[in-house]
């Protein structure tokens, strides 16, 4: 992983401390969270691995000034924000399909069929931005 590289660089300009290592790992996670949005399968893996370092950090170090860490309210309300977003568009799309499947003709089985695969889709997408939400308000003490 990229870690050790970062690992690396961390080591050629000071001495290492186990807190500047986390911190370090924090800012590629941040990174890779970021670089796979539109990745629906790695992207909840990512998130809860960033989650969980964050949390490592504040429990392990209280006192931490580093500004990537500093910034977790709004990293954190940007996320929530934009599970939000995600949500009121799965749900719109949603209401659209279910508007489409009214008229559509009961021996279009084929149609049907797919566009009730897509709201099941869409159910699935919905519950899961719902849960990673509920996890950002979560860590935000709320």
């Amino acid at each position: 992983m990229e870690l050790e590289a970062a690992k690396q660089t961390v080591a050629t300009n000071w001495e290492p401390t186990p807190q500047a290592l986390a911190i370090t790992e924090l800012r590629q996670l941040e990174a890779d969270v970021w670089g796979h949005q539109g990745d629906a399968r790695r992207l909840p893996v990512l998130e809860k691995a960033y989650a969980t370092c964050l949390a490592d950090i504040e429990r392990l170090y209280p006192h931490n000034s580093d500004r990537g860490v500093s910034n977790r309210e709004r990293t954190l309300k940007g996320r929530i924000d934009e599970r939000t977003r995600q949500i009121e568009d799965f749900e719109q799309e949603a209401d659209g399909i279910r508007a489409w499947l009214a008229g559509v003709p009961e021996d279009a089985a084929s149609a049907k069929k797919l566009a009730e695969d897509r709201l099941s889709e869409l159910d699935r997408a919905v519950n899961l931005m719902t849960e990673l939400r509920r996890n950002y308000v979560a860590a935000l003490g709320g």
